[in-house]
């Protein structure tokens, strides 16, 4: 009896208030369980078996009174025994719930450290749309996740209050301080995935105005190298024509222009900051198609320079072509005039001064034709189309008729005038010899007197 009130006062010394924590408990339990498993049991039997030895010796009254007694120390054995078993029992479900505690505590803290970790120095976000609102979303889902681990530590202070009555003030303290810890840190790590779900949404609205930019300055881009700027396989003929498409390639060079200042130097500018949030890979896609998209737009750039040059090279040409044919037909034109008067031969001093005339409109005839002949040879050098290579052939023809008229009629003029001379002359002589003869017979009849 005495034996099983000592095991009984070890048992005390396992409730709460004790000091010793839930595995120590459970130890000491499993020592106290043993022990009256080795020891205590052999010591009840040893007892029943020397009191059926007294029972045997002695009255029925004192017998009874042994049986009682064995009886009483029966009960205290399997009081004790249930007891210790019933201690375990409770003591094993009070060290699993706070091992589990522990451990979704630790894990938790693991968790949010090591989401902080990736929001405080989150990677690159790169360039593309795409990618932004992927993190978005993963933040968003990160954030679900937070509010979780806030549940789970409601659910372990529910779980905690259970298991107060088994628990040293310790242990609870203990317990507490780290779910204090991992509520704190659940908070911090909510408001930090907050901040960056904002951030990353910034981001996504910038790239999403960056693709779109981009696309509709491929898109302008792809129009503007629509234009025809490769060398003119047929010219036109006149210089009005010339001057048309030469303000037209002017008026393309400018909207060029305004493309590159307005269009591509702010989407440079923005890839540049982008590329500040990019990985080495992403920064050498981006490069690569803002490269792209520049190489192409200063090629249209040197490409429609040397058109808009070439056209001012060739409306300077056509100008100076048409001015010379201008001036040979002024020419033509006075000299049909000149060549309208009529001839005057009443005597020699008028006849001299047309034919001087007419010899100075012969030379300039001769000038005129050669010009003319240039003129044709750098029309030969003209690339145009069938129909105007028509019209310049037919305007060279006519060129050539009047001034072969005029030519004709410098000439047949320069003869009358010619033949008039020569019979003014044989007048002229007549009328010298006629007044000499007068002067002859004058001097004769002086001397008859």
């Amino acid at each position: 009896q005495t034996y099983l009130d000592s095991l009984g006062k070890r048992l005390d010394t396992l409730e709460r208030g004790s000091g010793l924590d839930c595995q120590h408990k459970l130890t000491t339990l499993a020592e106290v369980g043993l022990e009256l498993q080795e020891s205590g049991l052999p010591k009840v039997e040893q007892t029943k078996t020397l009191a059926n030895n007294v029972i045997a010796v002695v009255s029925n009254l004192d017998s009874q009174q042994i049986e009682d007694q064995v009886k009483s120390i029966e009960r205290r054995y399997n009081d004790v025994a249930k007891r210790i078993q019933r201690k375990a029992q409770v003591l094993a479900v009070t060290h699993k719930g706070l091992e589990a505690a522990q451990g979704e505590i630790g894990q938790g803290r693991e968790w949010v450290r090591e989401k902080m970790s990736f929001v405080t120095a989150p990677p690159p976000l790169g360039y593309e749309n795409k990618a932004t609102e992927e993190r978005q979303q993963l933040l968003k889902t990160l954030m679900k996740e937070a509010e979780g681990k806030q549940l789970l530590v409601e659910s372990i202070d529910k779980r905690m209050q259970a298991l107060r009555s088994e628990l040293e003030p310790s242990e609870i303290q203990q317990v507490e301080g780290s779910l204090r810890l991992l509520e704190t840190e659940v908070g911090g790590l909510s408001g930090a995935l907050k901040g960056e779900v904002d951030r990353v949404g910034s981001a996504a609205t910038q790239r999403k105005q960056f693709e779109d930019k981009l696309a509709a300055a491929q898109a302008r881009l792809r129009d503007l190298a629509n234009e025809d700027l490769d060398p003119m396989k047929e010219q036109p003929l006149t210089a009005a024509a010339i001057e048309r498409e030469l303000d037209h390639f002017k008026e393309f060079e400018s909207s060029l222009k305004k493309f590159g200042d307005t269009d591509l130097a702010p989407l440079q500018k923005q890839a540049n900051a982008l590329m500040r949030d990019c990985d080495e890979a992403d920064k050498s896609k981006l490069q690569a198609v803002i490269q792209g998209l520049t190489k192409e737009y200063e090629g249209l750039q040197k490409k429609t320079h040397n058109k808009v040059t070439a056209l001012a090279d060739l409306l300077a040409s056509r100008r100076k072509f048409e001015v010379d044919v201008e001036a040979c037909q002024a020419w033509m034109n006075e000299a049909e005039v000149a060549l309208s008067a009529e001839l005057r031969t009443a005597n020699l001093d008028l006849i001299q001064e047309q034919l001087n005339k007419y010899a100075k409109l012969n030379e300039e005839c001769q000038r005129v034709g050669g010009d003319l002949a240039q003129l044709e040879k750098s029309g030969r050098q003209m690339v145009l189309s069938a129909p105007d290579l028509l019209t310049l052939t037919e305007n060279f023809n006519c060129l050539h008729e009047r001034h072969s008229r005029i030519a004709n009629s410098i000439r047949e003029r320069t003869k009358a005038l010619g033949a008039a001379l020569e019979k003014c002359k044989e007048a002229q002589q007549r009328a010298d010899q006629s007044l000499a003869l007068f002067a002859r017979i004058q001097g004769e009849l002086k001397d008859l007197q």
